[in-house]
């Protein structure tokens, strides 16, 4: 399985500077915070080879923004989703939904935006494995 959630997760925690989590833990946190959770991890059946080694998958990441501020929650979740929609974009994901979602606690104002790629399988370069991402077709 072409596994990059931890990549990800790296990367927009890196661009963004906040808490950002994988896991459901956060609501004692500090606002801001991001929630990223992989929502899907599939084969591409198209590049299967003869032994059915996986050679791309199509990958959907949910990027959840959360801000509890009195003021301003909304300004804030929307800015730093244009930061990791930048992110998302330049590692050629594309955008597939986006919106607010009322959030059972009231006080914290919840952001979403959902991504889709396809990733090939990863190669070794310095030490490190390497994926090429392509834009979904």
């Amino acid at each position: 399985m072409i596994d990059i959630e931890n990549k990800i997760i790296d990367i927009i925690s890196e661009s963004l500077r906040i808490k950002v989590t994988s896991e459901y833990n956060w609501t004692d946190a500090e606002s801001p915070v991001c929630y990223i959770r992989m929502l899907d991890n599939s084969t591409l059946e198209e590049t299967l080879d003869g032994s059915l080694r996986e050679h791309h998958a199509r990958v959907t990441f949910r990027l959840e923004f959360y801000s509890n501020k009195s003021q301003g929650a909304k300004s804030e979740v929307k800015e730093l989703l244009n930061t990791a929609d930048e992110v998302m974009q330049d590692l050629k994901f594309t955008r597939t939904g986006y919106g607010f979602i009322p959030n059972l606690d009231r006080t914290w104002t919840r952001l979403y935006a959902d991504y889709e790629a396809i990733v090939g399988e990863g190669r070794m370069k310095d030490g490190v494995t390497v994926h090429q991402m392509y834009r979904r077709s």
